[in-house]
């Protein structure tokens, strides 16, 4: 593999990797806000900000 397809996969990888930690994170957030937990303390358990909260329960919401 030349070093340049070398690259493309490591990006895809690394691309990957961050979706699917969002996609969990989205997954956990939800899940919490089932519970009743506030936004706030969501952030917090997750180690987000709440405005990254907010998209993550907003964009789930929009794929469900």
């Amino acid at each position: 593999m030349c070093d340049l397809s070398r690259g493309i996969a490591d990006v895809n990888k690394a691309i990957g990797r961050e979706e699917g930690a969002m996609n969990e994170a989205a997954k956990n957030a939800r899940n919490l806000k089932k519970m009743g937990m506030s936004v706030e303390d969501i952030a917090k358990v997750l180690e987000k900000d709440i405005s990254q909260v907010k998209e993550l329960l907003e964009s789930k919401e929009m794929k469900s």
